[in-house]
């Protein structure tokens, strides 16, 4: 108990109010960049609202600049760490080996790759990849080879729903009906305008001709084979145009909205419901304390019997100063002050025995 008496203490002083705001602020930063933005959202509220909280940081005003502050100094922090991740070239990445050939049970497409990684808006960029044409489902043979390259990741096309349309997309392909060694190195050579973050994928076009005897008729089928990228969004990231300063500003509007928008939104929910219920818990105290103290026998101020009686008692200043206290409003916002607060819980003013605006019996 002495150490919660002394942590409590400690956030009274200004020291111990930076200390939590650094504890909210790297929470907040931490669990939105390894964890993502619906893991940050009960981290922050711990951290930034009910941490200060128990150890009696309650004055609403206070609460809401702490999370305004972390908010705002979080989104450079973790777009920082973004930066740097999108700054490192991906790896290369082969196709799914789930293609219907099951005797060979390898990829198709292999070591597919993008360079440079970064390069200056307007350079040409060099998408490869080595295709293995005897690892196709039986019957059938290399048609066509296509690269896609967006700013919208994962786009095999001019439309998206996750990106709606008017993006840059370029979609380059090459006819590979010719290629016969496995593996047959192929390469796309790209113009990419800058300062831009790019996503792309490749997909061959495989074909399987078969003869129909009893009608006659020749058949094609048709199947496509993509890159398996280990991500949500199914594209490989990069190459990047620009430099590292311009691939962060390009990254930070959309950290901060994200920010704002998921931990803060539901931060300044959860203190607007803390403040209420802090409100309702102050009228209903004041109307208890205002009830007893009409209880309280009155004094009339005569002088003891002659006969000797024990004379009529009076009122306690110790009660009589606490009902006082119960029955008025803080000098500053107005708020119902508690009859043992020295400070007002909605403001934070300083309260003196019998200081604010006398409240109606039973009244809020």
């Amino acid at each position: 108990m002495p150490r919660a008496v002394s942590l409590k203490a400690l956030v009274q002083t200004r020291a111990g109010k930076i200390v939590l705001f650094l504890i909210a602020l790297a929470t907040l930063a931490a669990s939105f960049f390894y964890l993502g933005p619906y893991f940050a959202i009960p981290t922050f509220l711990l951290a930034g609202l009910g941490l200060p909280i128990y150890l009696g940081w309650k004055v609403p005003k206070h609460l809401a600049i702490l999370g305004i502050a972390a908010l705002l100094l979080a989104a450079p922090i973790v777009n920082y760490g973004l930066t740097s991740e999108a700054m490192t070239p991906s790896p290369a990445v082969n196709s799914s080996t789930d293609h219907g050939n099951t005797s060979t049970g390898a990829p198709v497409l292999t070591n597919a790759t993008a360079t440079p990684y970064n390069g200056a808006g307007g350079s040409a960029f060099a998408f490869t990849v080595d295709l293995y044409p005897n690892r196709l489902p039986t019957n059938y043979t290399p048609y066509q080879l296509w690269v896609y390259v967006s700013t919208c990741p994962g786009a095999t096309g001019n439309s998206s729903p996750f990106c709606g349309s008017g993006y840059p997309f370029y979609p380059v392909g090459q006819n590979v009906t010719t290629v016969s060694a496995s593996p047959t190195p192929v390469t796309f050579h790209v113009n990419l305008p800058g300062p831009n973050i790019w996503w792309w994928q490749m997909g061959l076009l495989a074909r399987a001709t078969t003869f129909n005897a009893s009608a006659n008729k020749t058949n094609t089928t048709y199947q496509w084979i993509f890159l398996a990228v280990p991500n949500a969004y199914g594209a490989v990231q990069g190459p990047i145009t620009g430099t590292w300063a311009t691939t962060y500003q390009l990254l930070l509007p959309q950290t901060a909205i994200d920010i704002l928008f998921y931990p803060g939104i539901v931060f300044f929910l959860a203190l607007l419901v803390y403040v209420f219920l802090k409100s309702r818990e102050a009228r209903r105290k004041a109307q208890r304390a205002a009830s007893d103290a009409e209880m309280i026998p009155p004094t009339t101020g005569a002088p003891p019997s002659s006969t000797g009686g024990t004379p009529p008692p009076s009122a306690s200043p110790a009660v009589t100063g606490a009902a006082r206290r119960a029955e008025s409003s803080c000098p500053k916002c107005g708020a119902v002050v508690y009859p043992d607060e020295k400070n007002c819980w909605k403001c934070g003013a300083p309260l003196s025995p019998g200081a604010g605006t006398p409240l109606k019996s039973g009244g809020s």
